[in-house]
């Protein structure tokens, strides 16, 4: 064990060291240097590469579920032996508000509930299964994306502390050539192993939130995984315009969670029907009968609740996640302002330093204090975007952002699924004969409609889905001798990404 940490501490000391010539000051090229750590390396992973890799791989939803465990804890771990003393107070305020991965969505990698239906025979289980494992997905790569931030954070972190450090050793060599300074010398060596001992844990955080990683893609310990760092800068502009209220209809129609809700409340309502029919069976006629009727509709009643809080769910995590993305924008845009006056007065000071205006005190504490805010600027800006991926998952759409003209608002009303509501659709009797009728769906939006199934009131006619080569989604009902004149019914529109909508008629 003293040998492993022994290894870190060289490794962590030894990492990206900054080495100087003996007249050149740590302090010049101080706003380079520091912006530089946030910008790309070639031949590193992006972020949307490593989402691929993870929908390659974690193909078994149960192990990825296993392995996002393990790495949680281990990372879990690392953290709570973290305490930010010397690199900047705020700093270690936003690690441990920020850097707590969200709670993943447990109903997304857990079993549905399969033990009240018949799995093989029933269609809507088999669905509810398919939406499921989309979720567990979507959950675990959401879950991705927080980590891959963190890894890049601590990155960037290590290389400000280094850049510190060089800057303390500095003032430490200056002060070392002034008379009468040992007690200020003695303090500033102080600070200087408090910082390489604060480093030592950040290198540790860092290391295991790589194992991390690789764990959760199901890589290998020894594969040599680089992360590309971005900087482009997330604006308060991509929440411009955004109308929260097709935003909530927009996540709903999109979201996986709400359509495996639906279909499991069909499933129930399938199975009161099997139960009730089971009757005409010889296994079915006993003393059992009623009570595993009455059994079934209970089922079917709380799958029908479950539908109804599911929807409220994903309506208000998508104007949560909305609120949160605001707050981050709106704390990152801060940050950077901070910085940029601070990275300024540095500069100001070193310029008046370089001509014998400024004492090095003056330049060193300037510069240090732009370092620090720096910290809180990277900090900050990952956050934004840990936030940007958590509100993609919440409005399940995948947002992208290059440039201020890239809103989400614009983004989503190029969706053909965007502003769809039960009023865009209406049934109509399309044709009418003496033994028969036909009912057709009107609408311009029948492009993105997959089927329509029509469920009749009191059963005045059998339940039929709409055929599978009119544009209008009929079907044709045959008239029976007390057949009504009139009848009214719920026409269930199936769209292409499997969500649904009830239009009521009445005809």
């Amino acid at each position: 064990m003293k040998v492993i940490f022994k290894s870190i501490l060289i490794v962590a000391l030894s990492w990206n060291t900054i080495v100087l010539a003996d007249n050149e000051s740590p302090i010049s090229g101080l706003r380079s240097n520091l912006e530089s750590s946030l910008v790309a390396s070639d031949g590193r992973n992006s972020l949307e590469a490593m989402k691929s890799v993870a929908n390659d791989r974690n193909t078994d939803i149960e192990i990825a579920f296993q392995n996002y465990l393990i790495a949680k804890k281990n990372v879990s771990i690392a953290r709570a032996a973290f305490n930010p003393i010397t690199s900047g107070q705020v700093l270690g305020i936003a690690l441990g508000v920020t850097y707590l991965w969200a709670p993943i969505a447990l109903e997304a990698v857990l079993s549905i509930p399969t033990k009240i239906f018949n799995v093989s025979s029933n269609k809507y289980m088999e669905k509810a299964a398919l939406y499921n494992s989309y979720e567990a997905k979507l959950a675990l790569t959401n879950e991705l994306s927080h980590l891959y931030y963190d890894v890049l954070t601590h990155e960037v972190i290590l290389k400000s502390i280094d850049q510190e450090l060089a800057i303390l050793m500095f003032q430490q060599s200056s002060l070392e050539k002034t008379p009468n300074s040992a007690s200020r010398v003695n303090d500033l060596k102080t600070s200087i192993i408090s910082l390489k001992m604060e480093k030592i844990d950040i290198y540790n955080l860092y290391v295991e939130e790589l194992a991390a990683l690789k764990t959760l893609l199901s890589m290998a310990p020894a594969v040599d995984l680089k992360l590309a760092q971005f900087d482009t800068k997330l604006k308060a502009s991509f929440l411009d315009g955004l109308n929260l209220d097709k935003l909530e209809n927009f996540a709903l129609i999109n979201s996986n969670e709400y359509k495996r809700a639906i279909n499991i409340h069909h499933a129930a309502d399938q199975n009161v029907k099997s139960v009730e029919w089971s009757i005409l069976s010889f296994s079915g006629f006993n003393f059992s009968y009623k009570a595993r009727v009455r059994e079934a509709k209970v089922n079917a009643d709380i799958a029908f609740d479950q539908e109804a809080s599911t929807k409220l769910k994903v309506e208000n995590s998508v104007l949560m996640s909305e609120k949160n993305l605001e707050s981050a924008l709106t704390i990152s845009g801060n940050y950077n302002s901070i910085y940029n006056q601070s990275i300024g007065l540095s500069e100001d000071y070193y310029k008046l330093y370089s001509v014998g205006n400024a004492t090095t005190d003056a330049a060193v504490e300037t510069s240090i204090s732009a370092i620090r805010d720096f910290r809180n600027k990277v900090v900050a800006h990952y956050a934004a975007w840990s936030a940007f991926d958590d509100f993609s998952k919440a409005a399940n759409f995948n947002f992208v952002y290059k440039t201020s003209d890239d809103s989400a608002q614009k983004q989503i009303e190029m969706s053909p699924l965007y502003d769809i509501s039960e009023s865009d659709f209406m049934v109509v009797r399309a044709k009418d004969y003496s033994n028969s009728f036909t009912l057709a769906v009107e609408s311009d939006r029948n492009t993105i409609v997959r089927k329509v199934v029509y469920v009749f009131n009191e059963n005045a006619f059998p339940d039929q889905t709409s055929t599978k080569d009119t544009k209008d989604f009929r079907a044709m009902f045959t008239k029976g001798d007390a057949s009504p004149e009139h009848f009214s019914g719920t026409a269930r529109i199936v769209l292409n990404n499997g969500h649904e909508l009830e239009i009521q008629f009445k005809l």
